[in-house]
């Protein structure tokens, strides 16, 4: 069944800001849809951005999937769009890989939906999607890095960063 929400704006002030952030992962979410997935193969991806220092301190979980997963990136791109990688969280990736990242000010753009999917080697375009929602994010900072640094356990917790249809 899928859930339409409407464009929730939110502002943020400059400086301190921290914004929760979450997704949803699920094979039904995925373009193009992966081949012998699970029903039950699904994730989470929970975050926080810093709004002054643009780290974004990110966790993602998974479970049932085909096989290892490969890679698992942050991409752009609206609900059931295919779009480019912005921020690669891991790969090879565990459940329960988490990290940080400085994003640059460029990708950081409330115009720009994101969502966090997860490959591996029998669906190499992604088996499992989510759409990453909540408040949308201000543009904030100046040029910064985009390293990427994963770690094992954790979790960020966390709620919704922009809003569109969720499933």
């Amino acid at each position: 069944m899928a859930v339409v929400a409407a464009t929730i704006v939110a502002e943020f002030p400059a400086s301190g800001a921290t914004v929760p952030m979450t997704a949803a992962l699920a094979p039904t979410y995925e373009v193009p849809k992966p081949r012998g997935f699970s029903t039950n193969a699904g994730g989470t991806f929970t975050a926080t951005y810093d709004t002054v220092t643009r780290q974004l301190k990110w966790s993602l979980t998974f479970h049932n999937l085909t096989g290892p997963a490969t890679a698992a990136h942050i991409h752009t791109g609206a609900f059931r769009r295919a779009g480019p990688v912005l921020v690669p969280l891991c790969g090879p990736c565990v459940s329960g890989a988490s990290g940080t990242v400085t994003l640059k000010r460029a990708q950081v753009n409330p115009r720009r939906p994101w969502y966090v999917n997860v490959h591996t080697s029998r669906n190499p375009s992604g088996e499992i999607r989510g759409q990453v929602l909540g408040p949308v994010l201000p543009l904030t900072g100046g040029p910064g890095g985009g390293t990427t640094t994963s770690t094992t356990g954790g979790h960020v917790s966390g709620t919704h960063l922009r809003c569109c249809p969720s499933g």
